[in-house]
């Protein structure tokens, strides 16, 4: 008997590498140790302020990585993998 082949296949990779990722304003990936057998598992973790900023500068960075996040990066298409902000949708109204 036939099994049914899926009409759309996801151009999105089944697991994630950190290093062919391409670069995120906000978020970095982190290999974190599972158990004691030695496998990772990677993880999003929010990326740390450089050194030396006062608590004011790391407040107004934190707050323009934010906003540059969802200006950029928020929306995942589902079928493809690419991500787009609201910068892309607002630039889909005719003015």
């Amino acid at each position: 008997m036939y099994t049914a082949q899926p009409a759309v296949v996801p151009l999105k990779p089944k697991t994630l590498h950190a290093d062919t990722q391409p670069q995120d304003i906000r978020y970095h990936w982190v290999h974190r140790p599972v158990g004691k057998t030695g496998k990772t598992k990677l993880e999003k973790e929010e990326r740390p302020l450089p050194p030396g900023l006062s608590k004011n500068e790391g407040e107004v960075l934190m707050d323009v990585r934010r906003m540059a996040y969802k200006w950029d990066q928020s929306f995942t298409c589902c079928c493809f993998g690419f991500r787009f902000g609201w910068s892309a949708i607002i630039g889909l109204i005719p003015v």
